[in-house]
């Protein structure tokens, strides 16, 4: 999730389980928890390109993490305001809030490295949009509750608590939406006698309802999208509403299959991509490693980034490997099509 978010719950958290003790500082001290783990984000700094990828919502964003890095701050916290509470609720507060950011992480595409360093497994269930104001503003003013009326003990943890519940039910919510369109999806690909062999549905930008869905076939990979608003309407019956790209030829990526970093992007997406293939006039091709999981209702429909390469006919590697996509600022003009 944003930044923002993750400070609003990690402050949520705090107030509700410990402003009766600790007073505001528990919202103060919430927050920075749920900011911690991403000061990972400093792997950017580095040469390696695939540097975020392979260290961001690493380690710091596991479950290990919170409860180790959690005993340190909380002790340290202790000590700072010189043993006024006990050590058991410091160190609480900082476990609690360390550790509402990974598993926040864990209901976007995203998804996080929960059990690191012990697997590097990414888990991610792709219930909630990487930034979803619906989800937000309800913590942020949950958090100004909590500060504005410090006196109101009572009121500051029921509202906190409701808002817990919430934004709780909300991400529950967005599982299931996924769990809807994935079986009204398959319904209408088994009434037309067409039978994928992976499914998959994500999430879009800063709603819930409308959902990506991804349907991988032998030779080809086809997108759409959905709402759950509006499942009946005959817009989203196979083959409307959908469009479709060819799989490159694997003989075209065999070599570019053996290399480092197609094994990172494998791993970072999942296995949810894909390999096509353009045929240059030299006779070469363009083959991109795609990835599935964003893309917006344009020319980015069968991914927003991935890697590039150039190969002759038989498969062999004639130009170096590079990430290739929108950069920063044709993301935004995407977003703002997006939402008008």
């Amino acid at each position: 999730m944003d930044l923002v978010t993750q400070i609003a719950l990690g402050a949520v958290v705090g107030q509700f389980g410990f402003q009766r003790t600790l007073g505001r500082k528990a919202i103060g001290y919430g927050a920075l928890a749920g900011l911690i783990p991403d000061l990972d984000i400093v792997v950017k700094l580095s040469s390696n390109p695939y540097a975020e990828m392979l260290y961001h919502r690493g380690l710091t964003h596991s479950l290990f993490f919170a409860v180790i890095a959690g005993i340190f701050l909380g002790y340290g916290l202790w000590r700072g305001h010189a043993r006024t509470h006990p050590l058991r609720i410091w160190v609480y507060l900082m476990i609690a809030g360390l550790m509402t950011h990974p598993l926040l992480d864990l209901f976007t595409v995203y998804g996080t490295q929960l059990l690191s360093p012990f697997s590097d497994h990414r888990f991610a269930l792709s219930a909630i949009p990487v930034i979803d104001p619906v989800y937000t503003v309800p913590l942020l003013i949950s958090g100004a509750v909590g500060i504005l009326w410090k006196e109101r003990i009572t009121l500051s943890h029921v509202y906190s608590g409701l808002t817990l519940f919430f934004t709780t039910a909300y991400l529950f919510i967005g599982l299931a939406i996924n769990d809807i369109v994935t079986a009204h999806t398959l319904d209408n690909f088994n009434a037309h006698n067409i039978y994928p062999y992976k499914l998959n549905v994500y999430t879009t930008m800063l709603q819930l309802p409308l959902r990506r869905v991804v349907a991988h076939f032998k030779d080809e990979v086809r997108v759409s999208f959905r709402s759950a608003h509006n499942l009946d309407d005959p817009f989203w019956s196979f083959p409307f509403g959908w469009q479709s790209m060819k799989k490159a030829p694997e003989h075209l990526f065999t070599e570019f299959k053996q290399t480092e970093d197609y094994r990172i992007f494998k791993w970072f997406t999942s296995g949810d991509f894909f390999v096509s293939a353009e045929k240059r006039a030299d006779g070469t091709y363009d083959i991109m490693a795609r990835d599935l999981r964003y893309g917006f209702d344009d020319e980015t429909l069968f991914g927003l980034w991935g890697l590039k390469t150039v190969v002759n006919e038989n498969g062999h590697i004639v130009e170096p490997i590079r990430k290739a996509g929108l950069n920063r600022l044709k993301l935004m003009d995407r977003l703002k099509k997006f939402l008008m």
